[in-house]
């Protein structure tokens, strides 16, 4: 594992900064190779990266303890992310949390639901 993020909840703190110093950001995507590359870039930009493969692995994590902002791919296996959304919401702990929304596709109901009030911001991602 590379140092600097966080894999399914195994911690390791981005050795250029002290515990503490930096943001704790939760990224919730389904693909490994994908979920592995924005980690090492998340933590190289200087955030402290939690990871979780599906939207009840993330829901737990920020249940747990609260990242500062979550990435939260829409489509997840098991709970896809519209629902994870909808679950932050409904938890005391979670409903303030600031959520991108992540997405491979432009597709138009997509995008609207993303662009929900619930939803800080939608981004979708064209290329690797």
């Amino acid at each position: 594992m590379q140092q600097g993020y966080e894999m399914e909840g195994e911690r390791t703190v981005n050795p250029e900064s002290g515990p503490g110093d930096e943001t704790t950001v939760l990224l919730i995507e389904g693909d490994p190779l994908i979920r592995k590359s924005y980690c090492r870039k998340l933590a190289r930009a200087g955030f402290r990266v939690k990871s979780a493969s599906t939207g009840v692995a993330g829901l737990r994590h920020a249940l747990a303890n609260p990242p500062d902002l979550v990435f939260l791919e829409i489509r997840l296996p098991g709970l896809d992310g519209q629902i994870a959304l909808e679950q932050f919401r409904s938890h005391v702990a979670t409903r303030n949390l600031p959520v991108v929304v992540l997405s491979k596709c432009g597709e138009a109901e997509l995008v609207k639901h993303g662009l929900r009030p619930d939803a800080f911001d939608y981004l979708v991602i064209t290329g690797r």
